[in-house]
This record gives C-alpha cells, sequence and structure tokens, in this order.
C-alpha cells in the first residue's frame, strides 16, 4: 500500500472529505499532507500510528509501510520489508504448521492412500504437517510464485 492510498483510506474511515480536514485530524500542517501524498516525505511514528487508527489497520504494518518509504539503506529496508501486510499472516500460518507437527501424536493414521496406480501408502499426520510446512516455505522462497511475493 502506498502512502497515498493510505491517506486516502483513513479520509474515507473517518468521512473526512479533504486533505486539510485529514490535516486537521492529525494537527500536522495541510502541506504535511501534501508532501505525503506526492511521496517527497513519509509520516513519522507518531502519524503513522495516528494514521493506522484512523484507517483501522494494523499499526506495524502502518510503521513499516512509512519507514519503507523514509528508508535509503538497503539492509533497514529489508528489515522494515519483513512487516509488509501478508507477511505477518504467512509467519502465522508456518508456526501453526510447525505447531500441528510438533503436537500431533504419532500413532494418528491417515487413511491409506494410491497414487497413480502405485501401492497403497500410509501417512502419518505428522508427516503430512510437514509436507504443507515444505510446501510453504518453498513458495514463500521462490519469487513471483507465491501471492506474498507481490504485497
Amino acid at each position: 500500500m502506498e502512502i497515498a492510498a493510505l491517506l486516502d483510506l483513513a479520509k474515507a474511515k473517518q468521512s473526512l472529505d479533504s486533505d486539510n480536514r485529514l490535516a486537521l485530524a492529525l494537527v500536522v500542517s495541510r502541506g504535511m499532507v501534501s508532501a505525503w501524498r506526492k511521496g517527497e516525505r513519509a509520516p513519522d511514528a507518531q502519524n503513522a500510528m495516528k494514521l493506522a487508527d484512523m484507517a483501522e489497520l494494523d499499526r506495524l504494518e502502518v510503521l513499516a509501510i512509512c519507514e519503507l518509504h523514509r528508508e535509503t539503506d538497503p539492509k533497514r529496508r529489508a528489515y522494515w520489508a519483513m512487516f509488509r501486510p501478508g507477511l505477518r499472516r504467512v509467519a502465522s500460518m508456518v508456526a501453526a504448521v510447525i505447531g500441528a507437527s510438533l503436537f500431533v501424536p504419532q500413532d494418528v493414521r491417515a487413511r491409506s492412500l494410491e497414487v497413480s496406480g502405485q501401492a497403497p501408502w500410509n501417512i502419518n499426520s505428522r508427516t503430512i504437517c510437514l509436507a504443507i510446512w515444505h510446501k510453504l516455505i518453498s513458495a514463500i522462497a521462490t519469487p513471483g510464485r507465491c501471492f506474498l511475493t507481490t504485497v
């Protein structure tokens, strides 16, 4: 999400009809909001939090968006990129799959599967969880093959 889109969302959620009213709500100058919209500057941490609350978005994700626009050092940009929208959901999914693989009893068995006419397989649920985890990691690590790379 770009800062201009964030400003528009905050205005819409708060029923504000102009950037001037948004500036008044944020207690900043109209010129500051204009500079944010044009990409000349980025909101500081305090204003990023206010915008997140106004737009009803996650504070950390909005802060990351603002810091990505502000930061010029590639290493620091990479750090803030970790908090982009969507990546936190992936971390939650990976943690859930890992957690499930650790706490599923080993004696639980899935039904036998027959794959392409081959002999039936007995697969335990821990193996299934680990296979899903492997697929998630592969999708994340392969640019262009996962929706997460476009976020």
